[in-house]
């Protein structure tokens, strides 16, 4: 075996570490092929090559990285990667803890290679790993659920998903026509990425003072996805309840798409981006499920580039100068605009700032943007136009990791990456000022939940003064279960906390601290 034993002991101390899983029994069929010694040198080489290729494969699998079509999808991409950024991303999947006791063990493996035989102690290793994981060692949280007692019972996490998409499938909003309101009011969303709760705790900003201008903000929004392009999807089809991943990539249901239903109701529709939308065909997919042509802002100045180099605008000179330009000519219609920024985007750096990775760039990247969101809605406030502003990201960063997966990687959507921070500003309708910071959500919610309010300020309007009042529409607001899905991996919430379908369709409980 000679040097393969230190593949195997980096793996123990991986595994230890709940750094990766451990297959044993591919292990033990890996250890049982290298131990194998052939004369000829043909022979030998057809063996190690074998071995390599098997060790790889075998690593990954193990390993909490992204799915192999996953990955070969990302390295087509990665050749628009800029030098630095692939630099970043490679450093971060160095750990040089690791690096240090791998060292160790190569020093030590030298010193005593000829004295000790390391492959017993390689076999005795991998035999002991199904003990040691039958006593719930050595990670306690990688436990399996679902068991005979749950099979088929209501606590069944495969019979509670399918009742929860069942549920879902019932809900659809209808969107009032507005083509006779007295006091039609505009609707702006803002949808910025990789922001969520834990990232602002990570940042030290847990509760920016940004979020105050706002009339009330959901503490639980869930946004299902930890990617952008799903996460603009499920946002253009909240007008019906949560689907699957394989419903949402199907045509929308009748009256599930949002836009073209606020369109139909009496709506110009707009979607506006801050960059190119060509990385992994935002742009393109946007357009169609927007139902109409997706914008990018090249009116707006060029402040930051994106991890390809291409141009991030300006958030707020982008949004500025659509706002004056849209509403140039008095008796414009309401329009509804959709508005996309990668200004927090991983690898995304600010021009003419000392150069930083992206975790170093991210508060000051988060503090520009939120500073830009404030002057937009305050140009909004003094263009006199009443306007609903929705602030809804798609996702969070990854500023931290956790047992199952990496700081920086997404893909398992956990609630550290889609617990966001949503809130809603009617501007225009001032509210009490002795009525302190605002109304806050805490039951879960979301996309559908988020648009059943504005469905109800269309049909029941704030500015005309009359009906409900603004905590009666809160409270009414519809839950969603925490359900959230990358692919075929779903998070969801029981009584006793999180529990995951992973990739091999396995249900395990899931620590999200």
């Amino acid at each position: 075996m000679q040097y393969w034993s230190l593949y195997f002991f980096a793996k123990f101390a991986l595994y230890f570490n709940h750094a990766i899983k451990f297959n044993w029994f591919l292990n033990l069929l890996l250890a049982i092929f290298v131990t194998f010694s052939f004369r000829h040198p043909r022979w030998r080489i057809a063996q190690q090559s074998i071995a390599v290729i098997a060790a790889v494969a075998l690593l990954y699998y193990e390993s909490s990285l992204p799915p192999p079509a996953r990955l070969l999808a990302e390295l087509a991409r990665m050749s628009s990667y800029s030098f630095d950024y692939l630099l970043e991303l490679l450093a971060r999947f160095i750990n040089l803890w690791y690096v240090l006791i791998f060292a160790a063990m190569v020093a030590l493996y030298a010193l005593l290679a000829n004295r000790l035989r390391f492959s017993s102690f390689v076999f005795v290793g991998i035999l002991c790993i199904p003990v040691l994981a039958h006593f719930g060692l050595p990670n306690p949280n990688i436990e399996v659920v679902a068991g005979s007692a749950e099979k088929g019972s209501e606590r069944d996490p495969t019979v509670m998903l399918q009742n929860f998409y069942t549920a879902e499938k019932s809900r659809q909003l209808s969107l009032p026509s507005i083509a006779h309101a007295k006091h039609p009011f505009d609707i702006v969303i803002l949808q910025p990425g990789e922001l969520s709760w834990d990232d602002l705790a990570f940042v030290d900003a847990p509760y920016p003072k940004f979020l105050n201008r706002f009339d009330a903000v959901m503490l639980n929004f869930n946004s299902v996805t930890s990617h952008s392009t799903p996460a603009a999807k499920r946002l253009m089809r909240g007008s019906c309840g949560q689907t699957s991943d394989s419903v949402l990539a199907e045509a929308a249901a009748p009256g599930c798409a949002l836009f073209p239903g606020l369109k139909q109701a009496g709506y110009d529709t707009a979607a506006v981006m801050n960059h190119n939308g060509r990385y992994n065909d935002f742009g393109t997919t946007l357009s169609a499920y927007a139902g109409t042509r997706a914008l990018e802002g090249k009116w707006g100045a060029v402040t930051m580039h994106g991890f390809d180099g291409t141009p991030v605008y300006d958030d707020f000179s982008v949004l500025s100068k659509w706002w004056s330009k849209h509403h140039a000519h008095p008796g414009t219609k309401p329009v509804a605009l959709y508005y996309n920024s990668i200004t927090l985007h991983d690898g995304t750096t600010i021009d003419h700032a000392r150069p930083v990775n992206s975790v170093q760039s991210y508060k000051p990247r988060l503090d520009k943007l939120l500073q830009d969101f404030e002057h937009f809605i305050e140009q909004v406030e003094h263009s006199g136009r009443p306007t609903v502003v929705i602030l809804i990201p798609a996702h969070g960063v990854a500023m931290r990791g956790d047992t199952l997966q990496a700081a920086g990687v997404r893909e398992i959507p956990s609630p550290r990456l889609t617990l966001v921070p949503v809130a809603i500003k009617l501007v225009g309708l001032q509210r009490d000022k002795e009525a302190g910071p605002p109304l806050e959500v805490k039951h879960p919610i979301s996309y559908f939940g988020l648009f059943s309010l504005l469905a109800d300020l269309m049909a029941d309007n704030p500015y005309q003064q009359t009906g409900k009042s603004w905590a009666e529409r809160l409270a009414l607001l519809p839950e969603t279960s925490f359900v959230s899905e990358n692919e075929n991996i779903v998070i969801m919430r029981r009584n006793d906390g999180y529990v995951m379908r992973s990739a091999e369709d396995l249900w395990i409980k899931y620590d999200s601290n």
